[in-house]
């Protein structure tokens, strides 16, 4: 393995640390993704969208679900710009805590 490759594994370690530390913290946010996403919170506290239930918290702190929140957030008209170059600027440098918090800048921003 080179220096790059540790280097990239440290990040993914420490972006893993941080987001598990950060997760309390998170829980409001990442409700606040789930509802942009379209799902609605249900009696029992799980989320339901017209597919099924949701209600891991975790699935907006990954890659995959990340990347629909990111296509969705590019997809609102009237789109403040400059929040959507903090998304990309973060995607660029593959930095999964960054886009996260990116993501939460921007819906909050879609409610004033």
């Amino acid at each position: 393995m080179n220096s790059i490759d540790k280097i990239k594994k440290s990040m993914l370690h420490y972006h893993q640390f941080e987001l598990t530390s950060n997760r309390n913290k998170n829980m409001s946010d990442n409700e606040m993704i789930a509802q942009f996403m379209g799902y609605t919170r249900q009696s029992d506290g799980a989320f339901k969208d017209e597919n099924g239930f949701w209600n891991n918290f975790e699935v907006f702190e990954t890659w995959n679900w990340l990347m629909l929140v990111v296509q969705e957030c590019k997809c609102v008209k009237e789109a403040d710009y400059v929040l959507i170059d903090a998304i990309d600027f973060s995607l660029c440098n593959n930095d999964l805590l960054g886009v996260h918090e990116a993501v939460v800048k921007f819906i909050k921003a879609q409610k004033l």
